[in-house]
């Protein structure tokens, strides 16, 4: 199990203080004396304890190799012998005949040696070419947020009360009540009863402190600040066209992006078929009684199979039932069915709303602004802070789009002072490239474009080159070496990479990378480190092949296991 795995044992903590979870639940001094009283002091369990990852129980995956890293000893042949092998195993897969015929295929290996600058390139093939890199933009996404941010960093989402105004304050944190991380979020309460903490637990925490601090008429004002980030949620393109997938913007992988993100900016739903000529969909989350009444039933229930999907328009969030649910086995959990929201920071706002009225208190208004910072107040209820480590593990271990993308923007408006923009991206990068790769980051960042965080665009442009010297300027950095390798999945045993180089399981040898899928594309870029210490950087891309990616892993996978059989 890795270091900030959301599947690790984490133990909500409270004192008269704080309220520490995996992600850091701060009271003011006065809401943190009413939160104590549901608490059992007997259930304290210090930040260290809650975090450090030797007190995790059921780790299935070896310790991480944390000895300085040495600079690579092979001999001038050895490493003629790699490239020769690697430029065979490259003209063998498109010269065909086979899937990867006339393929555009970039690679670069580097020697991760010690010292300044990009270390030496032991091949490249095509590697100055420009292609697209898919996923593999979260190397970079969450490589800038480390490098602008610093390891130490970590999100805050508040509420700030100014007399019957109360303000949602957004700091851009993808991970806010993200369901990934409930299961590592628990506490005991005064009975010794042990619980996970879920959407509904901190939008309550919120809605019992504005009740709390609510005037006597019982009036409030909700406004939410999501302008750490740019108005535009949805990376629509340069000209409307040209941007991510419009068919996939229902899905969970293309949600929208804003300064205030909840529950991955989708609403999760898990059909009954009990008791009703027609599939019930009352079990929403996080639930909206009002949106839930203005939605449409067209669902049909079916013993044969499972077609259940969710319509909505792009700029409206009334939703459409459709297809048919198919009755689960009994015992069998059913699985959610997921859909994006629009605006997310204001379908956010409504919800809390709910809550709050459903308490008591009425709410005059909703709305937005971007004055929350600069408005005064004092906070109210607890202040959730979430650490960048976790996040950045998250977003490359399972390849999270929404949390490289608000990696990008926050990393752009920490650069900028501005809302975080993908207009600014491109620019915020080539400084940060400048000052990792000094004097040959010109040459390795000319024909390079960054349009998103995430590798949706269609737009992005990247080279092998430049990314195995992006990879080794991390190796390099004794500040981020650690925690930036450790974000990448593993081979054979975590992530995306689970299911390949299961050979190299229990060897001395490692594989961290990161995959990179979209039609058409597949790249895989990382570490091969040996048991003592060595290590290279390696990317491979693969452009323009058809039907499905096995051809292009296979090849990808045979290009890593040359770089292994030269270590040993």
């Amino acid at each position: 199990m890795s270091r900030f795995h959301p599947r690790a044992v984490h133990v909500l903590a409270v004192s008269t203080a704080t309220f520490l979870v995996m992600a850091t639940i701060w009271w003011s001094k006065a809401d943190a004396e009413a939160a104590a009283q549901n608490f059992s002091p007997a259930t304290l369990e210090s930040p260290t304890t809650a975090l450090d990852p030797a007190t995790s129980s059921g780790s299935a995956v070896a310790p991480r190799i944390l000895r300085p890293i040495e600079p690579p000893k092979a001999t001038a042949a050895q490493e003629q012998a790699l490239a020769s092998e690697v430029r065979r195993l490259v003209s063998k897969a498109r010269g065909g005949p086979g899937p990867l015929q006339g393929t555009e295929i970039a690679v670069s290996i580097r020697a991760c040696d010690d010292g300044p600058g990009p270390g030496r390139e032991l091949l490249e093939i095509n590697g100055d070419r420009p292609l697209l890199p898919a996923s593999n933009m979260k190397l970079i996404s969450t490589g800038a947020a480390l490098h602008v941010l610093g390891p130490e960093f970590s999100f805050e989402t508040r509420i700030r009360g100014v007399r019957d105004t109360f303000i949602v304050i957004g700091d851009g944190d993808p991970s806010l009540a993200d369901p990934v991380f409930f299961s590592a979020l628990a506490y005991q309460d005064a009975d010794g009863t042990q619980h996970e903490l879920d959407e509904e637990s901190i939008l309550g925490f919120w809605a019992d402190a504005i009740v709390e601090a609510a005037p006597p008429d019982g009036r409030v004002t909700l406004l939410v600040d999501d302008s750490i980030f740019e108005s535009r949620l949805w990376n629509d393109g340069t000209n409307g066209v040209d941007g991510w997938n419009p068919h996939d913007r229902l899905r969970g992988f293309s949600a929208e992006v804003t300064g205030l993100n909840f529950h991955r900016n989708t609403i999760h739903f898990r059909p009954t078929t009990s008791g009703s000529t027609r599939p019930n969909w009352d079990d929403m989350r996080p639930r909206l009684d009002s949106m839930l009444q203005a939605a449409q039933n067209e669902s049909q229930i079916s013993k044969k199979v499972q077609t259940a999907w969710i319509l909505r328009s792009p700029e409206s969030d009334l939703l459409t039932f459709k297809g048919e649910v198919k009755p689960p086995k009994q015992g069998q959990r059913i699985a959610p069915l997921e859909v994006t929201v629009h605006d997310p920071a204001m379908q956010f706002l409504r919800v809390l709303a709910d809550r709050v009225t459903s308490r008591g208190v009425t709410v005059e208004r909703i709305g937005r602004t971007a004055d929350g910072r600069t408005a005064g107040g004092t906070d109210v209820g607890p202040v959730v802070r979430m650490p960048l480590g976790p996040i950045i593990e998250h977003c490359n271990e399972t390849s999270q789009n929404l949390y490289a993308e608000s990696l990008l923007k926050r990393s752009v408006h920490a650069m900028t002072g501005r809302p975080g923009s993908w207009a600014d991206a491109d620019a915020s990068i080539e400084r940060i490239a400048a000052k990792r790769l000094g004097d040959a980051a010109p040459s390795l960042t000319k024909d390079i474009r960054i349009e998103d965080g995430s590798g949706l665009s269609r737009r992005n442009l990247m080279t092998t080159e430049f990314l195995t010297a992006w990879l080794d300027s991390f190796h390099d950095d004794p500040k981020l070496s650690e925690v930036f390798v450790e974000s990448l999945a593993r081979g054979g045993e975590e992530g995306t990479l689970k299911s390949r180089f299961t050979e190299l399981r229990g060897s001395s040898i490692r594989v961290d990378a990161k995959t990179g899928f979209m039609t058409g594309v597949s790249c895989l870029s990382g570490f091969v480190t040996s048991e003592d210490g060595r290590r290279w950087s390696f990317s491979v891309f693969c452009n323009g092949f058809k039907g499905t990616s096995n051809s292009a892993k296979r090849l990808q996978d045979a290009i890593v296991m040359a770089i292994a059989d030269h270590i040993e």
